[in-house]
């Protein structure tokens, strides 16, 4: 959140003691444009999205190599 997005994102996760995890933002061609690692020491992360141009992408959130979720996120 938010979404659609300006500067800043916040995405609140879980991940159990010895879990990694990432979120990953492509787009929409389906090139890699930003990757966030996720340790179980915290349950939130704030990304900075000004590098991004205004358009839609698409992440995924993967927890020891598996897929949890997707979804799209717009940067205005």
């Amino acid at each position: 959140y938010p979404n659609p997005a300006n500067t800043n994102i916040s995405i609140k996760y879980h991940l159990n003691n010895g879990q990694k995890g990432a979120v990953i933002i492509y787009d929409i061609l389906g090139r890699e444009r930003v990757r966030i690692g996720l340790t179980s020491d915290a349950n939130a992360v704030s990304v900075n999205v000004n590098d991004l141009e205004t358009g839609i992408y698409i992440f995924k959130y993967i927890v020891d190599g598996k897929l949890l979720d997707t979804g799209k996120l717009l940067k205005q």
